[in-house]
């Protein structure tokens, strides 16, 4: 066994098309191999029966549950998450710089209540904020950002709009 980290899935397309962005956020448990299989096998296909899953990784399906049930009593996986087609939704990431004199958890607290905020990390760099959007249209989305600016202790916004997932 070896320390592991609890992993943030910003946004994950399945099937053959699979983009997952993962950030190391916290030492949380010990995970061996088999703990790191069953994960990625879940971000590959997190609706995968548990027979399936215990096929693919060669142990029984009381042992795929067994791990389910610590992974995500320890918190190592906090939830799962439909992944919507941008046939029905604009998805976009917000980078968002936020003012040094604001604590950026409370900026963030007041943009989580703004209709069609997602997620949200923290990041180093040049930008403060990664947001995750998703809304109905892109008129939407132009409200979303409206709103984000106003926030007090935003400073500048820049958005990339999703294309095409590949």
């Amino acid at each position: 066994m070896r320390n592991t980290f609890k992993y943030f899935v910003i946004f994950c397309v399945k099937n053959n098309e699979n983009v997952i962005f993962l950030y190391i956020v916290e030492e949380i448990m010990r995970m061996d191999e088999l703990d790191e299989r069953l994960l990625r096998e879940l971000m590959g296909d997190a609706r995968a029966p548990n027979s399936i899953i215990a096929k693919r990784l060669r142990v029984s399906e009381g042992t795929v549950r067994n791990r389910l049930s610590r992974l995500l009593k320890e918190g190592v996986i906090t939830g799962f998450s439909a992944d919507v087609s941008l046939r029905e939704q604009f998805m976009a990431l917000t980078l968002v710089k936020t003012c040094a004199q604001k604590r950026t958890p409370d900026i963030v607290a007041r943009i989580k209540k703004i209709d069609g905020f997602g997620r949200a990390f923290e990041v180093s760099g040049e930008w403060d904020v990664v947001l995750v959007v998703s809304v109905p249209s892109p008129e939407d989305y132009n409200e979303f950002i409206e709103a984000v600016r106003e926030v007090d202790g935003v400073e500048s916004t820049q958005s990339l709009v999703v294309l095409r997932k590949s």
